[in-house]
């Protein structure tokens, strides 16, 4: 248990919360694109899965999601994309 306390994660939890920021950073992602969600809401997501890979000490994974973060806030438009832009992304 003292491992846990002081931050350091090892194992079979480190991989499972690897596991968990993979998965949700591609919710997300997804629910962004689609318009579901806002850049505040995706901005925040993404925040909180940065939280749990810097309490794992995974800096590739850290990188990883700031990258997403500065893309989204740097973004033209959230969401949806346009009727007559079809093929844009909106990074």
């Amino acid at each position: 248990m003292e491992n846990i306390v002081t931050g350091f994660v090892e194992g079979r939890v480190r991989q499972q919360a690897l596991w968990f920021i993979h998965r949700e950073k591609e919710r997300i992602l997804d629910n962004y694109f689609r318009g579901v969600t806002g850049k505040d809401q995706a901005i925040g997501g993404l925040h909180t899965l940065y939280q749990i890979a810097s309490y794992i000490r995974d800096t590739d994974c850290m990188r990883n999601l700031w990258l997403s973060i500065t893309d989204i806030q740097n973004a033209r438009f959230p969401g949806l994309r346009p009727p007559d832009r079809t093929g844009l992304t909106g990074l």
